[in-house]
This record gives C-alpha cells, sequence and structure tokens, in this order.
C-alpha cells in the first residue's frame, strides 16, 4: 500500500506550533535529587526479562564547539580524558547489567554526543565487546553512532563495521558556508559525501542526515540548496530540527549574532541579518547521563534529539 498523503489541515495545525520535543522520559524538568540509586536498582531489577531495552551511550567530547549545540559537551585535544571517560563508561555498565536478574536483550544502541567517533577505534570495539558480553542482543538490534564528518577516518569506519555498527547519523545542519561560519561549524559538500562514501564502502548504508533551520544567516533559500545538496548524497533518512536558541541557558549561543537570527517572514537575507526567527524553540536542552536504559520498546534517546554532531 502506498503512503496516505500528509492532511493540509494537520500541517497547518502543527507546522508552526510549539510542541513538545521528547527525547528521554521523564524529562530534565522532572529531574530531582528524590530519585537515587536505589531508585534505579529496583526499577532494572523489575524490568520484564523477555523485554527488550534499549542502551544509549553518551560521549561529551569535541574537537571544537558547534556555538548551536544544546548539549553537554566539552572541547578536547588529547585522548587521555576520552580515555579516563571510557574506563569509568565501562564501570557504567557493569553496574547496570548487575542489576538486572539476567541479561537484558537489547534492540537498540546509540553513541551520540559530542563526538562518539573521537574514541580511537580498538576502544570502541573494545566497548562494543563489553556490551555484548553484558547484554543479550537481538540478531536485528539497531546499532547506530553519531558522526562528525569532518573527523571521521577509514580507521574508524572499519572499527564500526567490525564492531557490527548498521545504521549512522551525520551532523551537517546546512551546506551553506556562510550559515556554517556563523555557527561555528564549517564543513565542506566533500567531507560529508567523503564520511557517506567510507560509510558505505564498509557496510553501512543506513544513514540518517541532521539537519537545522532557524540558523543565522540562514534563508529559505539556502535551505533548499542545501536539502537539494542532501538529497544527491541519497541518506535513507533525515532528521530536521527547529534551532533552539537558549543563550541564557547555554552559554556557548551567546557567541551567535542574534541579529543574524532569520525573520520567518523575510526569506531574504539583509546586510546584518535584521529579525529573528519567531518560530524557533526555547526548549531547555537536555542533560544526557552518560550510560542510559533507554525502556522498553523505546527508541535510543538520541534517535531523535536536536543533533550534536
Amino acid at each position: 500500500m502506498g503512503q496516505e498523503p500528509l492532511q493540509t489541515s494537520i500541517v497547518k495545525k502543527y507546522c508552526d506550533a510549539r510542541l513538545p520535543w521528547y527525547t528521554i522520559y521523564p524529562t530534565v524538568p522532572e529531574f530531582s535529587a528524590a530519585v537515587g540509586a536505589k531508585d534505579c536498582e529496583k526499577w532494572l531489577g523489575g524490568l520484564p526479562a523477555d523485554d527488550s531495552v534499549s542502551l544509549y551511550l553518551h560521549i561529551p567530547f569535541c574537537r571544537s564547539i558547534c556555538w548551536y549545540c544544546g548539549f553537554p559537551t566539552t572541547i578536547t585535544r588529547r585522548d587521555a580524558p576520552i580515555l579516563n571517560y571510557v574506563s569509568v563508561l565501562r564501570e557504567e555498565i557493569r553496574l547496570v547489567a548487575e542489576q538486572a536478574p539476567q541479561a537484558l536483550p537489547v534492540s537498540d544502541v546509540h553513541f551520540g554526543g559530542g563526538t562518539p567517533t573521537l574514541i580511537e577505534p580498538a576502544e570502541f570495539l573494545a566497548l562494543m565487546e563489553l556490551l555484548r558480553r553484558r547484554f543479550a542482543f537481538r540478531k536485528t538490534a539497531t546499532i547506530a553512532v553519531e558522526i562528525d564528518p569532518r573527523a571521521f577516518t577509514v580507521e574508524m569506519a572499519e572499527a564500526l563495521e567490525a564492531a557490527g555498527v548498521n545504521r549512522a547519523s551525520l551532523g551537517v545542519q546546512s551546506f551553506d558556508p556562510i550559515v556554517q561560519k556563523a555557527i561555528n561549524r564549517v564543513q565542506s559538500e566533500a567531507q560529508t559525501a567523503a564520511a557517506v562514501e567510507n560509510l558505505r564502502q564498509h557496510g553501512i548504508s543506513r544513514i540518517n542526515f541532521d539537519l537545522i533551520f532557524g540558523l543565522p544567516n540562514q534563508t529559505v533559500q539556502s535551505c533548499v540548496e542545501s536539502a537539494t545538496t542532501a538529497v544527491a548524497m541519497r541518506p535513507d533518512r533525515f532528521a530536521v530540527f527547529g534551532y533552539a536558541h537558549v543563550p541564557s541557558y547555554m552559554k556557548r549561543q551567546r557567541l551567535i549574532d542574534e541579529a543574524a537570527l532569520p525573520d520567518k517572514r523575510c526569506p531574504r537575507r539583509t546586510g546584518r541579518g535584521r529579525g529573528r526567527y519567531a518560530g524557533r524553540r526555547r526548549l531547555p536542552p537536555n542533560r544526557a547521563r552518560p550510560f542510559r536504559l533507554a525502556g522498553r520498546r523505546t527508541r535510543a534517546g538520541a534517535e531523535s534529539r536536536s543533533p550534536a554532531a
């Protein structure tokens, strides 16, 4: 059966609404010290043994900071902090796995960040080996990783293939060089295309592109051009997000020129980029834990969150 066309009434009702953007549940405003380790132990121990779970692993490191990003990340030029973090992450995996009465079946694994592929290939393989020892992976399990094309190597692609990764999400946001400069993320079309080809050569064909609208100096025309360029690379899925400008909450966003944020009433880019995008979200960004068991029949958290890579 073919897909039913999207009803115009639904588009009109929701296209400009500021709707909830769930990526973790309960949502961040509900977090409190009232829920502690003992509660988590109880919940983990009570999970039905035959229900699949999803695992999310957060790698909060980048080589440079994208000013639009609303996720917990830090810059590191050295590998030592990443290795130290991975060591703690391995211990967290052990603690979580030991709370369940038996190895929990896993349907989804998602590595988000930050830039997960900054982990050394050998360390990534060891991490996946640990997960497979501690959990019972379904044969059809989705293993996904977020990738920054600017820092993606052939060696890492080989490691992803060997680890059984079968989905990749590439951070693109925009192909417009003017927009890229305004958000401190300069990334050429060639870099993105090379990452896509690298993945496909290593058997990873389920590829997602993250795109953002509402960025500084962005226009309707530049959005269309970015989408056209992205489509030509033939990813099998797109995740399109509205930029959430919350400089009071995310200090890095203060580096963005607010005068350059687009106004949806005017598709042209003016000399000073006057106006603001009236429809952009003002939701607080998520605070991610380094390792999270997402729960029964739920997707890995980063599948539906604001892009970070």
